[in-house]
């Protein structure tokens, strides 16, 4: 059925249209995942200085906010066109998309809440203007997500951040019990 949903809305709107919000979302998407971000995995081995840090972490920043803008330009460019059962199709992808960059960004509390507010923010807007009881439910339910993802986002950040903490608090323990034996 997902399948006839999404033809409808091409019908309605075209295939070019499709084509070319795709394109725009590689440009923009495909420097952040194909150069920086590999460039930072590969210097991941060796010592990275505070400057080099501050940059990979600008560059995931803006890799976020473009992969969220990407989504949120093809939600308002196809989620109005659409009819509800379109809207309610693209609301179920964005939730697993929002759940999915969970575990990814969320040792980043802003990088995760730019990528939900970009998802749904559009989807809530385009749910308003659709008008119908399912519409307006669906408007409330991913509202009622894109809350309850941050919550989940920042105490995972929140555990991760301790994690570390301790983690790093045990090796120093451990260095300092080692410097003491001898």
């Amino acid at each position: 059925h997902a399948h006839q949903i999404v033809l409808e809305v091409l019908s309605e709107t075209g295939g070019l249209g499709l084509l070319l919000w795709l394109a725009g979302v590689a440009i923009f998407n495909a420097p952040f995942h194909f150069l920086w971000l590999p460039a930072f995995a590969r210097d991941v081995q060796k010592p990275v200085t505070e400057a080099q840090l501050r940059r990979y972490e600008r560059l995931e920043l803006w890799g976020t906010i473009c992969m969220g803008s990407g989504w949120a330009v093809g939600v308002a460019a196809y989620s109005f066109a659409g009819g509800t059962e379109f809207r309610l199709f693209t609301a179920g992808m964005l939730a697993g998309l929002g759940a999915g960059a969970v575990p990814t960004l969320a040792g980043e509390k802003p990088y995760y809440g730019w990528f939900v507010g970009l998802l749904e923010i559009p989807m809530v807007i385009a749910c308003l203007i659709g008008g119908t009881p399912l519409d307006r439910l669906m408007a409330a339910g991913a509202a009622l997500y894109a809350v309850a993802m941050l919550s989940s986002a920042g105490k995972l950040n929140t555990a991760l951040r301790t994690s570390i903490r301790l983690g790093q608090e045990r090796l120093s323990l451990l260095e300092s019990t080692r410097q003491a034996l001898e």
